[in-house]
């Protein structure tokens, strides 16, 4: 894309030369892009086609873990957005919870009950990049992210009797679809 016209993610994702019908470029989970292309050859420049959306499939958080390593390294300020859906049980006669978690519950600071994130919504979405404070995510969020490897998980006290999973789309320059 050319620069400022990609939504703030301004990048060349494949450079090919001769023939070509098609492109391939490496993408991380749950990660959601648009692109434009241009051709390029002896008789000139063509123009920009119209823009195009692709998505990997959403990252699986699973309600037994504490963490996901996402597989996504992110740079310092770069605007981060989240989405996620799915159903966590955290134990065998939960109805279930969202990505939002429960409202009416704040994790308790200190024992007996130690929480992922002591303060933030209980059995919710969370996030840390590298081993950085978590913060909320929920059912979504955008952020300005510090440099580092990013992880997704349950804000829980007990993994043990978790089950189901939530899914969650992710995107570098602004925010992804719903999950």
């Amino acid at each position: 894309c050319p620069v400022g016209s990609c939504g703030g993610s301004d990048a060349t994702l494949a450079t090919s030369t001769g023939p070509v019908t098609s492109a391939s470029f490496a993408v991380t989970p749950g990660t959601y892009q648009c692109f434009r292309v241009q051709a390029i050859n002896d008789a000139g420049t063509s123009g920009w086609s119209s823009y195009g959306c692709a998505s990997t499939p959403g990252l699986t958080v699973a309600g037994a873990r504490m963490w996901t390593d996402s597989s996504i390294r992110v740079g310092s300020g770069e605007r981060l957005g989240l989405t996620a859906a799915g159903t966590i049980y955290m134990a065998g006669s939960d109805p279930g919870k969202s990505p939002a978690g429960d409202p009416n519950c704040l994790a308790a600071p200190s024992p007996p009950d130690t929480w992922v994130a002591p303060g933030l919504t209980c059995w919710s979405l969370i996030a840390r990049i590298g081993s950085g404070s978590p913060f909320e995510v929920g059912a979504s969020t955008e952020v300005i992210t510090t440099a580092g490897e990013l992880y997704l998980g349950v804000n829980d006290n007990n993994f043990t009797d978790n089950s189901g999973s939530w899914t969650v789309r992710i995107k570098l320059g602004g925010m992804p679809p719903p999950a």
